[in-house]
Parts: C-alpha cells; structure tokens; sequence
C-alpha cells in the first residue's frame, strides 16, 4: 500500500469521525441541559414542599398556640367568676352576722 491510499484512508476516517462527532457533542450538550434543568426543577419542587411544610406547621402551632390561650383564658374566667363569688357570699354572710349581732 502506498502512502497516499494510507493517508486518504485516515482523511475519510478522520472526516467520517468528525461528522459523527459534531452531531454526538450537540445531542450530550442537549442530554446534559436537560439533567441540568431536570436537577434544577427537582431542586426548586423540593424548596417549595420544604417551605409548604413549613407553613403548614407553622400554622399548626399558632393555632395550637391560639387553642391554649382561649382554654388559659377560658380557665382565668372561671377561677375569678368563682372568686367573685365566693367573696360575695362572704361578705353577705359578714352582713347577715353583723345584723344579728347588732
């Protein structure tokens, strides 16, 4: 084989292979924009449970929050009802004794 016919062989294979290179580079220069937007949008849906969690236990707490203070609250108003009370009946005692001893 003469040098010529060896180096045209190389020249086909180097043009054939570059052909195929061009078109192989554009479609992993595709493949790998679409991991990257498939790993962003992954990335971006798990911030927004992360935060929809978030609010959603923060609301749980405020309203847990909200349920003790309307039941503290509640309790208060009971104990002083009760200690109105009490301190009525004690004094209207006091007036009846003093009426009797009087």
């Amino acid at each position: 084989m003469s040098l010529d016919v060896v180096n045209l062989r190389v020249k086909i294979y180097v043009r054939s292979f570059s052909y195929c290179l061009i078109p192989c580079l554009y479609l992993e220069y595709h493949q790998r924009k679409a991991e990257d937007a498939s790993t962003q949008k992954m990335w971006a849906d798990s911030q927004k449970r992360e935060m929809n969690e978030e609010r959603s236990r923060q609301a749980a707490e405020d309203a847990a929050y909200a349920a003790q203070t309307d039941a503290i609250t509640r309790m208060r108003g009971l104990l002083e009802d009760e200690a109105t009370a009490k301190k009525a009946n004690a004094m209207k005692e006091m007036q009846a004794m003093n009426k009797r001893l009087a």
